[in-house]
């Protein structure tokens, strides 16, 4: 592929991940009208851990101990989160639960500045302005 290509072809990709993930919020609510949070969050995960099971299986030799660990410890700081984030759901729209999970990824390096004195860079900077001019025009707040 030329480079050309290349960029279509990433375009094309984005814009589908951004259809799929803002689509995402409006069918989770609509399913959380007849299935609870839990079992919806379980079904969503056990789906993810097949598919990527089947995907990579030849790499299942290479877990060790440190692996379970460390990756037990994000799987449960990932489940608070998707358990938060589908409960607000239950009480919000879909709008503002998808505004506040896009808020929360530009404002993750401002919370690794308070615990890792790792200093954002300018792109980190750009998003929360805008996230700010945004919320000041009343978006978010409707």
């Amino acid at each position: 592929m030329n480079t050309k290509h290349t960029k279509l072809y990433a375009k094309l990709l984005l814009l589908g991940a951004t259809l799929i993930w803002g689509s995402s919020f409006f069918i989770m609510k609509n399913t959380l009208d007849s299935v609870p949070v839990f079992y919806l969050l379980f079904m969503r995960f056990l789906v993810a851990a097949i598919v990527l099971t089947v995907i990579s299986y030849k790499k299942l030799s290479l877990i060790n101990w440190d692996y379970v660990l460390k990756g037990s410890i994000m799987g449960t700081l990932l489940l608070c989160g998707y358990i938060a984030q589908t409960f607000g759901l239950l009480y919000t729209t879909p709008g503002k639960n998808s505004f506040l999970t896009a808020a929360y990824c530009i404002m993750v390096p401002f919370f690794k500045l308070g615990c890792c004195k790792n200093t954002p860079r300018y792109p980190q900077y750009h998003g929360l302005g805008r996230l700010h001019r945004r919320d000041r025009a009343g978006i978010a707040g409707q």
